[in-house]
């Protein structure tokens, strides 16, 4: 957008010359990987799952899928079934897309009243590399969150890839402004300061969820 922006220095022109292009692939490469999720629920379970598209970081425009299963044993049975699938075979074995890593995140049992009713339209993924668990400083730190109307709040560890590990923080919102609201009551909290004085964040990502 912006390296066309450059060149036509017009909002509505730009926006029609993107999805005209790359837009039209990005489109079709998301509505091929919903199909291809969609055969999941010919199985003996339905696992949750989310995509979106990055907004920040150096991963800006990239797509990100997010898969919540209760075993293993389930995504082995979810894998089995869309790595054969022609929908699967299409997009990755085709060119269309390729994976940039995939990794296993273990939760822990934060404190939190979960809202799975309400569809979030943010992800906020904070990686943390720390020599101890912050559960319990994530859960000291959920009442904020739930102030800000923040819907999920969930840790995990990373169990694969390069960031084995890392600690991440995945909190889900319905607006922007309650993202920028969460961080306004962060940087009043000592809680919060003692937190980023004694660990080290690798990345925040902001994700805008696709329904």
């Amino acid at each position: 957008f912006k390296e066309e922006f450059k060149k036509i220095n017009n909002y509505s022109e730009t926006l029609d010359r993107c999805h005209s292009t790359v837009g039209v692939a990005i489109l079709n490469t998301s509505i091929t990987i919903v199909f291809g999720f969609s055969i999941l629920v010919l199985s003996n379970f339905i696992p949750t799952i989310y995509f979106g598209v990055f907004t920040t970081g150096n991963k800006a425009g990239a797509l990100a899928y997010f898969e919540n299963y209760s075993t293993l044993r389930d995504f082995e049975q979810a894998f089995e079934i869309y790595q054969h699938t022609s929908y699967y075979q299409k997009l990755f074995d085709g060119g269309t897309a390729s994976i940039k890593s995939r990794n296993f995140i273990k939760y822990s049992p934060v404190t939190y009243d979960q809202d799975l009713k309400v569809e979030g339209r943010y992800l906020v993924l904070t990686r943390v590399k720390t020599d101890r668990s912050m559960l319990n400083t994530i859960n000291k730190l959920a009442p904020i969150f739930s102030r800000t109307g923040a819907l999920t709040y969930r840790l995990g560890s990373i169990m694969t890839g390069e960031s084995v590990r890392d600690e991440l923080l995945i909190v889900s919102y319905s607006s922007m402004e309650q993202i920028e609201t969460a961080y306004d009551l962060l940087a009043d909290s000592p809680v919060y300061d003692d937190l980023v004085n004694t660990v080290t964040v690798n990345s925040r990502d902001i994700i805008k969820l696709e329904f």
